[in-house]
């Protein structure tokens, strides 16, 4: 089953089943599985690249008050392979748009892979964000170097003004030996002059972003 494709076959009659917009499109998805554990029916695709995005039905969309209304309002996008979740998103029940954990809207849950945007001396890099390495709920992006070293960088603030939310920009790395999952440099983007630095402790060396031959991390910690 696909997310663009939805359910081959609409739900049975009598059958529990969920509206779900995908795509801007609504679609009948079966919801059969409490996958939330909140006593409640879900429903599940599962999409090309391998994630599977669960749907939740909670509260009613256009009040907000509790209790299901036969529409989604909850998702959580999963790695197959992991069962980790590594993203979620809710419906607004003022706007009728989705958005992230942190109130920003977002596209409809489909699946496709978040990005960060990472400043590098070459140009600003757009690097997949698909895993939490550093435990902070969000989702971090990571690269693998030539020489074998993981970076893994970090969105925990606004840019410019220093404000505790994620802009959808990196501000912290971590560069990771990869035989041992252990960081051995650090650094992080100076408020005020926008540039990487290094921290106390951290390497000499400023992480400066994916070269054209850096492909995307599996793995790394902080």
């Amino acid at each position: 089953m696909s997310a663009q494709d939805g359910p081959p076959a609409e739900p049975e009659p009598g059958g529990e089943s969920m509206t779900v917009e995908i795509g801007g499109t609504s679609r009948r998805l079966p919801a059969e599985h409490d996958y939330t554990g909140d006593g409640l029916p879900d429903a599940a695709v599962e999409t090309p690249d391998g994630t599977v995005i669960v749907f939740a039905d909670t509260e009613d969309n256009e009040t907000g008050a509790a209790g299901p209304d036969g529409r989604a309002d909850q998702a959580y996008v999963i790695d197959k392979r992991t069962g980790q979740v590594v993203s979620t998103a809710h419906l607004d029940p003022a706007s009728g748009s989705w958005v992230d954990a942190d109130g920003r809207p977002v596209d409809a849950p489909t699946g496709t892979r978040r990005s960060m945007t990472v400043q590098t001396p070459a140009g600003d890099r757009q690097v997949p964000a698909e895993h939490d390495y550093t435990g902070d709920g969000r989702p971090d992006a990571a690269v693998e170097m030539p020489d074998g070293r993981v970076v893994v960088y970090s969105d925990s603030e606004d840019n410019e003004t220093g404000a505790a939310e994620p802009d959808g920009r990196a501000d912290e790395a971590w560069v990771v030996d990869k035989s041992t999952g252990r960081a051995v440099g650090e650094a992080h983007v100076e408020r005020g002059t926008g540039e990487w630095v290094d921290d106390p402790s951290g390497s000499p060396d400023v992480p400066s972003g994916p070269p054209d031959d850096a492909s995307a991390a599996g793995g790394g910690s902080r």
